[in-house]
């Protein structure tokens, strides 16, 4: 991509909208004809005065040629954070207490369980994470970048969770007994 093509693809942000991004801590790699350059960006954008905060990573990639710089290839992604969490009823709670499988074939569980009034989820209590609330059946899991969605039957029991899971769904069945 030259310097026309790259201002081309730049585009104001839609009215109601404003945003900066801060360049944070740039390394270059130089190596023969090309460049690796990796850095941060810290993004803020307020959209009708609903403030964001973003983290991306990125590395391009340049070579040299014809007495100038093009890029070669760019990757960013977003840094993943913790959502924040949205106060629900937790009166149902208790009923998400328990064990959870991936399948009968396993005997690896999912436990799902308190610490104080927070709800905690993981294969083993030292290393389970907070189930972070965003709705009385959705949570977010702290440090990750999975939603779990717990699952009732037509009688209001709890039977299963599924995980979102990269894009996908990840059933855990409710280990009864």
């Amino acid at each position: 991509m030259d310097k026309s093509g790259f201002l081309k693809q730049m585009r104001p942000l839609p009215p109601g909208s404003t945003g900066r991004i801060r360049v944070r801590n740039l390394t270059v790699l130089p190596l023969a004809d090309a460049a690796v350059v990796h850095y941060w960006l810290d993004e803020t954008e307020d959209i009708f005065e609903q403030h964001l905060k973003t983290v991306y990573v990125e590395t391009d990639v340049y070579r040299r040629a014809g007495g100038g710089w093009k890029m070669l290839a760019a990757h960013l992604t977003v840094v993943p954070r913790d959502l924040e969490p949205i106060a629900v009823d937790s009166s149902g709670w208790q009923d998400l207490v328990g064990d959870y499988r991936l399948s009968d074939k396993t005997a690896e569980r999912y436990r799902v369980f308190f610490r104080g009034n927070v709800l905690y989820g993981g294969s083993k209590p030292e290393t389970a994470r907070r189930l972070i609330p965003l709705a009385p059946l959705v949570f977010f899991l702290q440090g990750s970048i999975h939603t779990l969605v717990f699952v009732r039957d037509q009688q209001g029991a709890v039977v299963e969770v599924r995980e979102l899971h990269k894009y996908n769904e990840v059933r855990m069945e409710r280990v009864r007994g």
